[in-house]
């Protein structure tokens, strides 16, 4: 489950088995109004902020940043915020919505919207390593000698991920 929260942060939670999250994400530059799962890719989410922005996550290739961050074209100058995301069932489409009713349309790269094997597999293993995070307030853990450390202070990043930077695909257009 992920949860979005006016503290900038998206968190990832197995409820079932713990009562603390397993991943923060913690680099929004504003409140993070909505957070959807695609439908059909594992390692990737959409979430919506208070600035305007879609940001598009996948969790295979790097847990400190989005692989893309979206604006609406219609809304840029006048800096709404976007405060709901959903994903069109077969997952090609990512529809947002902003605090004056517009919503925009992007269509996704068929990479997102049709997995690989590996990616599902990778993501499994990924979610497979996480630990719950210490409750707030809790001194955390100091990390093994020799175990990297995530280069954000911030951020909850199990130290197995590797991080890297590809974009992903998408193009934006308006529906009114």
């Amino acid at each position: 489950m992920l949860s979005s929260s006016f503290d900038w942060s998206v968190k990832m939670w197995d409820l079932k088995k713990h009562t603390t999250p397993l991943l923060s994400l913690d680099s929004f530059e504003d409140y993070v109004l909505d957070v959807k799962w695609h439908p059909s890719h594992p390692a990737i989410f959409s979430a919506v902020d208070g600035e305007g922005y879609a940001h598009l996550w996948n969790l295979n290739r790097s847990t400190e940043s989005a692989v893309a961050r979206l604006q609406n074209p219609s809304a840029a100058q006048r800096r709404l915020a976007l405060n709901r995301c959903a994903w069109s069932g077969d997952g090609r489409r990512l529809a947002t919505g902003d605090s004056e009713g517009m919503v925009a349309m992007y269509t996704m790269d068929r990479s997102v919207w049709e997995p690989r094997s590996e990616d599902i597999l990778q993501f499994k293993d990924f979610v497979g390593q996480l630990k719950p995070l210490p409750r707030a307030g809790a001194a955390r853990p100091v990390p093994d000698e020799g175990v990297a450390r995530p280069e954000n202070p911030r951020s909850s990043v199990h130290p197995s991920v590797l991080e890297s930077r590809a974009a992903m695909a998408a193009s934006a257009y308006t529906r009114q």
